[in-house]
């Protein structure tokens, strides 16, 4: 049987419809920051960053490339949740938003850095500091 324009249209319809039920479902992201670790939360599961597998944490610039070794999604939001390319710091976990001109970068122990963007930056900033994280001015 042949496919018609109507099918292609529906198939289209309905990537786009998984697509956006998944944002508005688990990738709707929140952060959480408590004496122990730094929280991603989502709807289905948490991403937990210990403070004690931190090297380090700084505030800077990124600059994400979707189209040289990314595996995560990307919406139309600017959201995106998994690993890409950053020109600096190469393979990244990202879960934030890539339209932010600021970035918190988390470096873990194992050499593997992660970016997120907390939408209150400056309050999340003073609690890494009051609870004494590894924060890099």
């Amino acid at each position: 049987m042949a496919s018609t324009a109507f099918d292609s249209v529906g198939r289209f319809l309905s990537d786009r419809f998984i697509a956006y039920l998944a944002y508005y479902l688990n990738f709707k992201l929140s952060y959480q920051v408590s004496e122990e670790a730094i929280r991603v939360k989502g709807v289905f599961r948490d991403i937990v960053y210990a403070k004690k597998d931190l090297a380090f944490i700084e505030l800077d610039k990124v600059n994400i490339n979707l189209f040289k070794k990314g595996s995560g999604l990307m919406f139309f939001s600017g959201l995106m949740h998994g690993q890409f390319f950053e020109r600096r710091l190469g393979r990244v976990g990202m879960h934030g938003s890539s339209r932010t001109p600021q970035a918190l970068i988390l470096h873990l122990k194992t050499g593997n850095p992660v970016i997120i963007t907390p939408d209150k930056l400056e309050d999340f900033i003073s609690y890494l500091i009051a609870w004494d994280y590894p924060f890099k001015a």
